[in-house]
């Protein structure tokens, strides 16, 4: 059993995607680009 409590919803509502979205999760992630100049990058 695990039991989160937080005040800030978002964080316990992250903790329920990870559990249960984990796949659907990091295929979202692997597109998030993580620097400006990645985006330039690609942008140009």
């Amino acid at each position: 059993m695990e039991i989160y409590n937080d005040i800030n919803g978002d964080l316990a509502n992250l903790f329920r995607c990870v559990k249960f979205y984990f796949g659907e999760l990091q295929g979202e992630l692997y597109f998030m680009l993580s620097s400006r100049e990645l985006f330039h990058g690609f942008a140009s």
